[in-house]
Protein backbone atom coordinates (compact mmCIF):
# COMPACT_ATOMS: atom_id res chain seq x y z
CA UNK A 1 0.00 0.00 0.00
CA UNK A 2 1.15 3.76 -0.69
CA UNK A 3 -0.04 7.07 0.00
CA UNK A 4 -2.12 7.97 -2.86
CA UNK A 5 -1.19 11.77 -2.79
CA UNK A 6 2.65 11.43 -2.90
CA UNK A 7 3.36 12.53 -6.37
CA UNK A 8 6.20 11.81 -7.81
CA UNK A 9 7.22 8.83 -5.51
CA UNK A 10 3.02 7.15 -5.44
CA UNK A 11 -0.52 8.74 -6.48
CA UNK A 12 -3.22 7.18 -7.57
CA UNK A 13 -4.03 7.86 -11.14
CA UNK A 14 -7.87 9.32 -12.09
CA UNK A 15 -8.62 5.79 -13.31
CA UNK A 16 -8.10 4.00 -9.40
CA UNK A 17 -5.03 3.00 -10.95
CA UNK A 18 -1.47 3.41 -8.59
CA UNK A 19 1.35 5.17 -10.38
CA UNK A 20 5.02 6.51 -9.06
CA UNK A 21 8.26 6.09 -8.86
CA UNK A 22 7.95 3.59 -6.13
CA UNK A 23 4.88 1.33 -8.10
CA UNK A 24 7.53 1.36 -10.66
CA UNK A 25 10.19 0.20 -8.34
CA UNK A 26 8.32 -2.91 -6.85
CA UNK A 27 6.88 -4.03 -10.49
CA UNK A 28 10.61 -4.49 -11.43
CA UNK A 29 11.79 -6.07 -8.57
CA UNK A 30 8.81 -7.88 -7.52
CA UNK A 31 6.73 -8.71 -10.52
CA UNK A 32 9.45 -8.79 -13.24
CA UNK A 33 12.58 -10.18 -10.88
CA UNK A 34 10.94 -12.19 -8.78
CA UNK A 35 8.09 -13.41 -10.49
CA UNK A 36 5.71 -12.52 -7.37
CA UNK A 37 2.17 -11.72 -7.86
CA UNK A 38 1.74 -7.96 -6.11
CA UNK A 39 -1.28 -5.88 -5.70
CA UNK A 40 -0.69 -2.37 -5.02
CA UNK A 41 -3.54 -0.02 -3.48
CA UNK A 42 -3.29 3.98 -2.61
CA UNK A 43 -4.92 5.21 0.26
CA UNK A 44 -4.54 8.06 3.02
CA UNK A 45 -0.83 7.92 4.51
CA UNK A 46 -1.84 7.26 7.65
CA UNK A 47 -4.59 4.95 6.89
CA UNK A 48 -1.80 3.02 4.47
CA UNK A 49 0.12 2.47 7.33
CA UNK A 50 -2.49 1.18 9.81
CA UNK A 51 -3.59 -1.33 6.92
CA UNK A 52 0.04 -2.70 7.21
CA UNK A 53 0.25 -2.39 11.32
CA UNK A 54 -3.32 -4.62 11.47
CA UNK A 55 -1.83 -7.36 8.81
CA UNK A 56 -4.56 -5.80 5.93
CA UNK A 57 -1.66 -5.52 3.88
CA UNK A 58 1.76 -6.40 3.44
CA UNK A 59 4.15 -3.91 2.84
CA UNK A 60 4.73 -0.12 2.49
CA UNK A 61 7.83 2.11 1.16
CA UNK A 62 9.18 5.17 3.83
CA UNK A 63 11.22 6.55 6.26
CA UNK A 64 11.31 3.32 8.90
CA UNK A 65 11.07 5.40 12.53
CA UNK A 66 11.21 3.64 15.53
CA UNK A 67 7.43 3.42 15.81
CA UNK A 68 7.33 1.31 12.28
CA UNK A 69 9.97 -0.80 12.69
CA UNK A 70 8.05 -2.15 15.53
CA UNK A 71 5.54 -3.71 12.89
CA UNK A 72 7.47 -4.04 10.14
CA UNK A 73 10.70 -5.52 8.66
CA UNK A 74 12.89 -2.88 7.12
CA UNK A 75 15.03 -4.05 4.10
CA UNK A 76 18.65 -3.37 4.45
CA UNK A 77 18.64 -1.86 0.94
CA UNK A 78 17.31 1.56 0.21
CA UNK A 79 14.62 1.72 -2.39
CA UNK A 80 15.34 5.70 -2.51
CA UNK A 81 17.33 8.79 -1.05
CA UNK A 82 15.83 12.22 -0.63
CA UNK A 83 16.75 15.06 0.59
CA UNK A 84 15.20 16.76 3.04
CA UNK A 85 14.78 20.71 2.16
CA UNK A 86 13.05 23.86 3.68
CA UNK A 87 10.32 25.29 1.88
CA UNK A 88 8.38 28.61 2.63
CA UNK A 89 6.02 30.77 1.04
CA UNK A 90 8.52 33.24 -1.15
CA UNK A 91 7.23 36.43 0.04
CA UNK A 92 7.57 35.56 3.51
CA UNK A 93 10.27 37.67 5.47
CA UNK A 94 11.96 35.53 7.17
CA UNK A 95 13.29 33.74 4.41
CA UNK A 96 16.39 35.20 4.93
CA UNK A 97 16.23 33.69 8.14
CA UNK A 98 15.67 30.65 7.02
CA UNK A 99 19.15 30.50 4.90
CA UNK A 100 21.01 30.80 8.24
CA UNK A 101 19.70 27.56 9.22
CA UNK A 102 22.01 24.70 9.35
CA UNK A 103 19.66 22.25 11.73
CA UNK A 104 16.23 21.35 12.73
CA UNK A 105 17.16 23.12 16.42
CA UNK A 106 17.44 26.18 14.04
CA UNK A 107 13.59 25.97 13.41
CA UNK A 108 12.25 25.89 16.78
CA UNK A 109 10.66 29.00 16.60
CA UNK A 110 8.61 28.54 13.21
CA UNK A 111 5.54 27.31 12.46
CA UNK A 112 5.63 24.02 10.26
CA UNK A 113 2.62 22.77 8.32
CA UNK A 114 3.27 19.54 7.58
CA UNK A 115 0.61 16.23 6.72
CA UNK A 116 -0.85 13.54 8.88
CA UNK A 117 1.18 9.90 8.85
CA UNK A 118 4.29 11.44 8.09
CA UNK A 119 6.56 10.02 10.41
CA UNK A 120 9.81 11.99 9.88
CA UNK A 121 7.92 14.79 11.19
CA UNK A 122 6.52 12.83 13.85
CA UNK A 123 9.83 11.50 15.21
CA UNK A 124 11.25 14.54 14.06
CA UNK A 125 9.45 17.78 15.26
CA UNK A 126 8.07 16.87 18.66
CA UNK A 127 7.89 19.62 20.53
CA UNK A 128 7.76 22.12 17.84
CA UNK A 129 4.76 24.19 16.56
CA UNK A 130 3.30 21.80 13.67
CA UNK A 131 -0.14 22.38 12.12
CA UNK A 132 -1.29 18.95 10.71
CA UNK A 133 -3.23 18.66 7.44
CA UNK A 134 -4.72 15.43 5.54
CA UNK A 135 -2.16 16.30 2.14
CA UNK A 136 0.63 17.63 0.55
CA UNK A 137 -2.15 19.82 -1.39
CA UNK A 138 -3.23 21.49 1.54
CA UNK A 139 0.37 21.61 2.89
CA UNK A 140 1.14 24.07 -0.02
CA UNK A 141 -1.98 25.89 0.67
CA UNK A 142 -1.90 26.50 4.48
CA UNK A 143 2.09 28.11 3.52
CA UNK A 144 0.39 30.33 0.83
CA UNK A 145 -2.42 31.45 3.21
CA UNK A 146 0.14 32.33 5.97
CA UNK A 147 -1.40 29.42 8.26
CA UNK A 148 2.43 28.22 9.07
CA UNK A 149 5.73 29.22 8.36
CA UNK A 150 7.74 26.38 6.97
CA UNK A 151 7.77 22.56 5.66
CA UNK A 152 10.29 19.90 5.47
CA UNK A 153 9.88 17.79 2.53
CA UNK A 154 12.27 15.54 0.23
CA UNK A 155 12.60 17.99 -2.28
CA UNK A 156 12.36 15.35 -5.30
CA UNK A 157 8.49 15.49 -4.26
CA UNK A 158 8.09 19.03 -3.17
CA UNK A 159 9.53 20.47 -6.60
CA UNK A 160 7.12 18.38 -8.09
CA UNK A 161 4.24 19.17 -6.26
CA UNK A 162 4.73 22.71 -6.75
CA UNK A 163 4.93 22.20 -10.59
CA UNK A 164 1.52 20.31 -10.17
CA UNK A 165 -0.21 22.77 -8.27
CA UNK A 166 1.43 25.95 -10.20
CA UNK A 167 2.47 27.64 -7.16
CA UNK A 168 6.39 27.68 -7.98
CA UNK A 169 6.29 31.71 -7.77
CA UNK A 170 4.33 31.41 -4.42
CA UNK A 171 7.04 28.78 -2.52
CA UNK A 172 10.43 28.92 -2.16
CA UNK A 173 12.75 26.33 -1.86
CA UNK A 174 15.96 26.66 0.60
CA UNK A 175 19.42 25.62 -0.59
CA UNK A 176 20.34 23.82 2.11
CA UNK A 177 19.48 20.36 2.72
CA UNK A 178 18.77 19.28 6.30
CA UNK A 179 18.94 15.97 5.94
CA UNK A 180 19.40 12.97 3.28
CA UNK A 181 16.00 10.80 3.81
CA UNK A 182 15.89 7.14 2.93
CA UNK A 183 12.89 5.31 1.94
CA UNK A 184 13.08 1.35 2.58
CA UNK A 185 10.55 -1.34 1.73
CA UNK A 186 8.58 -1.92 4.94
CA UNK A 187 7.27 -5.49 5.40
Amino acid sequence: VYFDNFEPASWKSKTGEMRGIYIDLMNEVLKQRLNINISQKGYPWARAQLLVQEGSADAFITFPTEERKKYVNVSREVVLYGENKIYARANNPIVPKLQQVRSLVDLKSFRFIDYIGNGWAQANLKGMDVHWVTSLDQVLEMIILKRGDIHISPSFVMRYQMVKAGVGDKIVELPQALSKIPAHLCI
